[in-house]
């Protein structure tokens, strides 16, 4: 049953996606209407899914702020989270890290109150890159161990999890690497391969 309604969902998201490439440009926003409207009704807590169907708006603010709004007025909260992280990668990616931060620890506390993991260990992720970015090493490590820690409490058979242990791990071994620790560097970032 689960698997019939994800193929639904996906043939649906390919239809709309097929839409927006035969009109252009002219009629992006009635297709991200269409997106958002099936994503709002599956309401799929599925990362991949989700950034499959938004890949042409999500680095776009506006429509994010615009889908942040929906999903809080619809009470879908993966929708709101995931739309902040989004609007936060965008201002962490133009060096506006106190944009970025403040939106990242937005969708942090709302994926807490919702006691989404997955959306937790993503949004602490998320905040540890912005801190690495500003070369705040103790925080950014703090941020990616929190993660990670929270990743090993959960199955992981879900591709979602290890995707985000993946990106803990590299994290960390970025950081310890910038810190010539090269022992633990190399450490964490075999185990990112492993994955």
């Amino acid at each position: 049953m689960i698997r019939l309604k994800k193929h639904k969902l996906f043939i649906t998201l390919i239809l709309a996606v097929f839409v927006q490439a035969s009109y252009g440009q002219k009629d992006r926003k009635s297709t991200y209407d269409s997106i958002a409207k099936v994503i709002l009704n599956s309401r799929t807590t599925t990362f991949k899914t989700i950034d499959k169907a938004f890949r042409k708006y999500k680095r776009d603010t506006t429509y994010m702020k615009v889908f942040a709004k929906q999903s809080k007025d619809a009470n879908y909260f993966y929708g709101e989270v995931y739309a902040l992280n989004m609007m936060g990668r965008y201002y962490r990616n133009k060096a506006n890290y106190s944009k970025a931060e403040k939106l990242h620890n937005q969708a942090l506390q709302l994926a807490k109150k919702s006691k989404h993991i997955l959306s937790q260990i993503y949004s602490l992720n998320m905040l540890g890159v912005v801190y690495r970015r500003q070369d705040a090493v103790k925080i950014a490590l703090d941020y990616h161990f929190k993660a990670l820690d929270l990743a090993n409490t959960l199955d992981k058979s879900n591709r979602d999890i290890l995707k985000n242990i993946s990106i803990s791990e590299n994290s960390i071994g970025n950081i310890f690497n910038l810190l010539g620790k090269y022992k633990l560097a190399l450490k964490h970032h075999e185990n990112a391969l492993k994955i």
